[in-house]
């Protein structure tokens, strides 16, 4: 299995969208494609990142076997349908604060639009 190989069905596996990865990574979907297409390879610095993301050693990311094993439980986890229950809750905690958020903003326009709307009518 190639490294982009490995790089999808992990995203896949914890529900995540390029662009989501990309943005809990601080950088473009564009350069999450090109490591999934095998264009370019993530460096060091994001291996250790996504490696702590899927909670996954870096050698699966890597497709090294230095760790007799490890690749394999890793693999196993992932492939059983069973990520890393904090990364999903965290998932969701984050998917509620953004809708959180943008409840609030919508509110807040709202209620300026209204108060806007009654001192026009009440300069009229």
């Amino acid at each position: 299995m190639t490294q982009s190989d490995t790089l999808i069905q992990l995203r896949e596996a914890y529900g995540l969208t390029q662009r989501e990865l990309a943005n809990r990574l601080g950088m473009t979907e564009e350069e999450v494609s090109q490591w999934e297409r095998g264009a370019a390879a993530p460096s060091a610095v994001h291996c250790r990142r996504l490696a702590e993301l899927y909670s996954v050693p870096e050698e699966v990311l890597l497709g090294s076997e230095e760790t007799p094993g490890s690749r394999e439980a890793a693999w196993a986890a992932v492939l059983d349908g069973k990520p890393d229950k904090q990364l999903r809750q965290r998932t969701r905690v984050l998917r509620s604060g953004k809708l959180l958020i943008g409840i609030l903003v919508a509110t807040f326009l709202l209620v300026a639009i209204v108060s806007i709307y009654r001192a026009l009518l009440a300069g009229v």
